[in-house]
């Protein structure tokens, strides 16, 4: 305004904004968020990247009907984080066109999940009910064509009332309708089996918790009293269809003092020489890595133990496991009491219908257009998203055609 004090006095703002805003993270912003949020406080979030605030800015700078384009993640489509942002773009501009590259690599070396945008600022009213131009770039076809002549070939067109600050959903009346009807005929997960996913143990240090079949016999042959807390783990890659196949690795389980009673929970300062002459070949394995785990910020009470966890006897049930990096479908049921590593989430469930449900090519289909997508187009299942996962309610009947099946895929996978 200062510099182009002649563009606002005439037009009220700039014709056209076009922009490849600055792909930074949250986390590199700390310092400078207190001025966004003075800024832009009807984007700001904590947990939004650098390019949020472009969007406004970019927004501010347009006269009445003015145009702006940018090429920018497209994170902000479905994240939590752009729910103020998308809620903003409705009341303040007309959405024309948006063409979602997924994990086309637009950038060459870089996974940067673009998407460009074409929005027309709107004159003090809410968006338009014109309907909005929708191109979803398949990542294989992007060195097939030209991306002009595919967005008009491939286009389809989104009413513009089914965009809100709600995630928006890019897909064609038609998939929108079946996902609608999906959620329709099912219930949240967390209300299908009275509970919410948990995440596998985050040890802070894997090399001093996580240890081979080799260390584990090791240790147990020096000190006996240990082999009781040295469990086995799955990994993510661990997670197969049906069933979990153990590598034959294992975890040092110590619970942090806030979750169990050990002989040095309540010793103070003479905690470390009670660890160490309760169980003086763990000790031995844990004293190289002091330093590491001392400044772990996720550590126990103590600097030896795992950060605190209530769930630890929910491990020892039946439960299914699943990965939180996801290329197919692959839940398992899990009935040795293994803990897991924190490329797992599981349900405290053994509901074998629901195992079928999960590994199923219809819940697939519906989670490869509702959960993110990670680098080379993985879903990512953390979070709310899984908790209001839609599971189809079985009759007597259903349930009993279908778990007897789910069984017999179970057992073929351990044979």
């Amino acid at each position: 305004r200062l510099h182009f004090s002649e563009v606002f006095a005439r037009k009220g703002g700039f014709d056209v904004v076009v922009a490849n805003p600055p792909y930074v993270r949250m986390e590199a912003i700390t310092d400078q968020k207190p001025e966004l949020q003075a800024s832009y406080p009807e984007v700001y979030t904590g947990t939004a990247d650098l390019y949020v605030y472009f969007f406004a800015r970019g927004i501010q700078l347009l006269k009445p009907h003015g145009k702006l384009t940018y090429i920018a993640p497209n994170k902000w489509l479905r994240a939590s984080y752009g729910e103020k942002l998308r809620g903003h773009f409705v009341n303040s501009v007309h959405i024309e066109q948006i063409i979602d590259f997924g994990h086309a690599s637009i950038f060459k070396g870089a996974d940067t999940f673009p998407c460009i945008v074409v929005f027309q600022k709107a004159d003090g009213k809410p968006a338009s009910s014109v309907d909005v131009q929708v191109t979803q770039f398949p990542r294989d076809e992007l060195d097939q064509w030209d991306l002009r002549d595919f967005v008009e070939e491939r286009s389809h067109f989104v009413a513009a009332n089914r965009f809100s600050a709600a995630p928006w959903s890019l897909e064609p009346v038609d998939i929108e309708r079946l996902m609608a009807k999906i959620r329709a005929a099912g219930v949240p997960l967390r209300e299908f089996i009275g509970a919410e996913p948990y995440y596998g143990i985050k040890t802070g240090l894997n090399e001093a918790f996580l240890i081979d079949t080799a260390t584990r016999d090791r240790l147990v042959a020096e000190d006996p009293a240990c082999e009781a807390i040295i469990r086995p783990y799955l990994r993510g890659q661990d997670i197969k269809r049906w069933t979990p196949k153990w590598a034959g690795l294992w975890m040092i389980l110590l619970k942090s003092s806030e979750n169990y009673a050990w002989p040095w929970t309540e010793a103070g300062t003479r905690a470390e020489q009670v660890f160490a002459g309760t169980y003086p070949a763990l000790y031995a394995h844990m004293k190289p890595f002091e330093e590491r785990l001392r400044k772990r910020s996720d550590r126990g009470r103590y600097w030896w133990e795992l950060r605190s966890c209530a769930y630890y006897d929910v491990f020892e049930r039946p439960k299914l496991v699943y990965q939180v990096i996801q290329f197919h479908p692959q839940y398992s049921l899990d009935f040795d009491g293994n803990l897991s590593n924190d490329k797992t989430f599981f349900l405290p469930s053994s509901d074998k219908y629901l195992m079928a449900v999960l590994n199923s090519p219809l819940i697939w289909w519906h989670n490869w257009r509702y959960l993110g997508h990670m680098k080379d187009e993985a879903l990512n299942p953390a979070g709310a998203k899984m908790f209001d996962l839609p599971i189809a309610v079985p009759n007597d009947a259903l349930r009993a055609a279908i778990e007897p099946r789910a069984c017999m895929q179970t057992r073929a996978r351990e044979r």
